[in-house]
């Protein structure tokens, strides 16, 4: 009777430990097949339903390490910023040494302009990976960002030298030091942005964020050639420029080519929205290539629109003193 007993609870304990073992192993099932859903979900870009599926992971073994990783991936491309934030720091408890959290945390902290605390990141994600260029190339933009340029400038290089056919990477480098320029206003840091922009069009000719900023940089450092040269690349893809063609205009008219900037002024005229001193420019154009009557038509036209204009009050003395007797 004992012995039956003893097989009876010998038996009950086999199927407990199998119903539990088998317990766990289907808990492990569900969660694993979230986990999995949650992936190709979030390779769909189906990020609010991926976002779900590792909640649901987590509700169950809450240290899941690639379920919190790709919720703060997911929560990160939703805009949840607060949540990607609490979900990183939890993986970083489990996993102190993949520089991808602390790069994907850095990138949290860059997109609410808490600059301090990305660049603290992504020096982490540097010093767990230092040839990590992605960390790399946005610590340079945080830098910038923070106005902290010499740094700034000091990682884009050393991107540039790991790779140095990415076109990205000279563009950044090329704003930094247009931006150094507009904030220590010193005309050498043009020069190495001009350098740097014609290394993007080395890789890329029709890029056309280069072929802008060399236009600008050309302009303020008072290179017509430059100006002209890449003002004509962009207007024969965007014909409708004002803003580009009024600075084509202005290097014509500073190269001493008239007609050539009469032309332009005659296009912007024509366009849909004219600025205020456009007939005051096309006069001025007119006058320089010895056209005296439509020189003076042009600047009575200038004149009658805007006659409160300060312009318009010296013209009118222009006039009355010299003008009429050069043009009669």
């Amino acid at each position: 009777m004992i012995i039956y007993i003893a097989l009876i609870i010998i038996i009950l304990c086999i199927l407990f430990l199998a119903g539990y073992f088998l317990f766990k192993y289907l808990k492990n099932m569900s969660y694993e097949a979230d986990y999995e859903q949650g992936v190709e979900l979030f390779n769909k870009k189906n990020y609010n339903e991926a976002e779900e599926a590792f909640d649901k992971v987590l509700a169950v073994k809450e240290d899941h390490y690639q379920a919190l990783y790709n919720l703060g991936l997911t929560c990160l491309y939703l805009k949840k910023f607060d949540k990607a934030k609490d979900v990183f720091k939890k993986a970083m408890q489990i996993n102190q040494t993949d520089s991808d959290l602390f790069y994907n945390l850095g990138l949290v902290f860059h997109q609410e302009n808490e600059f301090a605390k990305a660049i603290e990141n992504y020096k982490k994600a540097l010093s767990l990976n230092e040839k990590d260029q992605s960390a790399m190339y946005n610590l340079s933009l945080a830098y910038k960002q923070n106005k902290k340029f010499d740094k700034a400038i000091n990682f884009i290089s050393k991107v540039i030298a790991l790779d140095p056919s990415n076109k990205d990477y000279h563009l950044s480098k090329g704003i930094i030091y247009h931006e150094m320029r507009n904030e220590e206003g010193k005309n050498e840091y043009l020069d190495f942005a001009i350098e740097a922009f014609d290394d993007v069009i080395k890789l890329d000719a029709e890029n056309e964020v280069a072929l802008k900023e060399l236009v600008f940089c050309h302009s303020r450092r008072g290179h017509i050639d430059g100006t002209i040269e890449n003002c004509e690349k962009l207007l024969a893809k965007d014909n409708e420029n004002c803003e580009l063609r009024t600075l084509l205009a202005f290097a014509y008219f500073s190269n001493k080519e008239y007609k050539k900037a009469i032309s332009e002024f005659l296009k912007i005229k024509d366009s849909k929205n004219p600025p205020e001193d456009i007939d005051l420019n096309l006069a001025f154009a007119y006058d320089k290539n010895g056209e005296k009557v439509e020189a003076k038509k042009y600047y009575k036209q200038f004149m009658k629109n805007k006659p409160n204009h300060f312009a318009a009050q010296q013209l009118k003395v222009y006039f009355e003193d010299n003008l009429d007797e050069k043009t009669a």
